[in-house]
């Protein structure tokens, strides 16, 4: 695997926000390069045979000793290539991948009541501009919810549904409105068939739509542009054909006269 195809794979640790997606996709990519029991354990080095004195370690212990070094340096490396700069800071001369790697769960893999709030604030107050494709907005919003749930926050799925809707800009209000007004919060039992709750997973496809159908008609002057340039191939109109200079009529005006006197 290039050094490319490493960077397009994985994402920066920045906090707690994204530990738990940093370090999934960090523990594949040192399970890649054959290194992920240097995060998982503390190896320790090869120990030395017993040897007269005087005499040189065998060349198989020092073979040992060498890649011992070399998977537990790249398994370091790697781990502190995808920190942001400040969180690198801390640890800068540590040598056991396992420590560093312990250390960053006690840090950021088990957050206290304050830093789940923080991730509750955001996305509370999260909003999705009118002309803004909200995918990215939905795929941050999701994210946020699987880091509450994972820290002992699960939030109702018809809490999550109203708290995507209320990241919708102020024009779709009526939209809103009516989702609100057509999806009630529980299902009667039994449910009819076919019915859905309020929940993110029944709400996302509407928004999805709706915003297919609301930038379908932001592109219609594009489709103007084109209608006019198909024009312009299929040849002059009846308005724009060439006029006489003398009577500034159609031409085929003055070739009609011309045919008419025998010229």
């Amino acid at each position: 695997m290039s050094t490319s195809e490493v960077k397009k794979n994985q994402i920066t640790l920045q906090g707690p926000q994204n530990y738990l997606e940093w370090a999934s996709g960090m523990r594949s990519l040192l399970m890649v390069f054959g290194v992920w029991r240097y995060a998982n354990t503390n190896v320790a080095a090869p120990v030395a045979p017993i040897v007269a004195a005087g005499a040189a370690l065998p060349a198989a212990h020092l073979a040992e000793v060498a890649t011992h070094e070399k998977n537990r340096d790249q398994c370091l490396g790697l781990i502190t290539s995808f920190m942001s700069g400040i969180i690198r800071q801390n640890y800068l001369n540590k040598e056991n991948p396992n420590t560093v790697w312990e250390a960053l769960h006690t840090t950021y893999g088990t957050p206290g009541a304050a830093g789940i709030f923080v991730e509750f604030k955001k996305i509370v107050r999260m909003q999705i501009k009118k002309n803004e494709d909200p995918t990215s907005r939905v795929n941050e919003m999701q994210s946020i919810f699987n880091y509450l749930a994972a820290n002992g926050l699960t939030l109702l799925n018809s809490a999550q549904a109203m708290i995507l809707l209320s990241a919708l800009p102020a024009e779709w209000e009526g939209f809103a409105s009516t989702i609100l007004a057509t999806l009630p919060i529980t299902l009667p039992v039994p449910a009819p068939a076919g019915a859905q709750a309020l929940t993110f997973a029944s709400v996302l496809p509407k928004i999805n739509e709706e915003w297919s159908r609301c930038s379908g008609h932001s592109v219609m002057p594009r489709f103007k542009e084109e209608k006019k340039e198909n024009n312009a191939f299929a040849g002059p109109s009846k308005v724009n054909k060439p006029r006489c200079k003398t009577c500034n009529g159609p031409e085929e005006t003055l070739y009609q006269r011309k045919r008419e006197k025998g010229l």
